[in-house]
């Protein structure tokens, strides 16, 4: 589970990639699920972790994911 977060975390921080694919990708079937253990887990809904990323960085680097 831990390793799914900080996935979802990177790619959060470095696509533009929308929230339920950063889901998938990170290995969760629900997005409903994934929203609950990201906010258990850092305190902050994906949304909001993408903001706070792109105003530390400024921006962030725009991968896109297939």
């Amino acid at each position: 589970m831990e390793l799914r977060l900080q996935k979802a975390g990177q790619l959060l921080r470095e696509s533009d990639a929308k929230i339920d694919h950063v889901a998938m990708e990170s290995g969760f079937r629900h997005l409903g699920l994934f929203n609950a253990m990201f906010k258990k887990r850092f305190g902050t809904t994906p949304t909001e972790w993408r903001r706070g990323a792109e105003n530390k960085t400024g921006s962030r680097r725009l991968v896109r994911l297939m």
